[in-house]
């Protein structure tokens, strides 16, 4: 399962689905730290994020955007 996931990421257009969803988000503001998030994952190449919470919300916002 492990070499699928892998396999995939290497070929999987980030770009294009963060922009996909930046036109169909909420506008939150948990939806705009997701985005945020995600769009400094991609520019700075971060290949993980902390996310402390009380809830899980946060933490379920930046999975929603998918950062790698």
């Amino acid at each position: 399962m492990s070499t699928i996931a892998e396999q995939v990421e290497k070929i999987y257009e980030y770009n294009t689905y963060l922009e996909k969803e930046k036109t169909d988000t909420n506008r939150s503001m948990s939806d705009a730290i997701g985005i945020s998030v995600a769009e400094s994952c991609l520019t700075m190449q971060i290949s993980a994020v902390i996310a402390l919470t009380e809830t899980g919300g946060t933490a379920k916002r930046l999975s929603k955007f998918k950062p790698y």
